[in-house]
């Protein structure tokens, strides 16, 4: 798929109790944008990593696991 089309793809991320993992998915989405869901439970410095990312767009973080 071209660079092009990629950027007309955009993925939604749903976070609950993440682990370094997550990092791995970034790394093979880096030229989609991306919307986190965070449902909670997730280390402040794994979050705080995530949102370092160029291609985050939007980051939610809900008060209790919205499934």
């Amino acid at each position: 798929m071209s660079v092009n089309k990629l950027n007309q793809i955009t993925a939604i991320m749903v976070l609950y109790d993440t682990d370094d993992i997550v990092f791995k998915c970034l790394k093979n989405l880096k030229n989609i944008k991306i919307i986190i869901a965070d449902n909670g439970k997730n280390k402040s410095e794994i979050i705080d990593k995530i949102k370092l990312h160029k291609n985050i767009i939007e980051y939610f973080k809900f008060k209790k696991n919205i499934g």
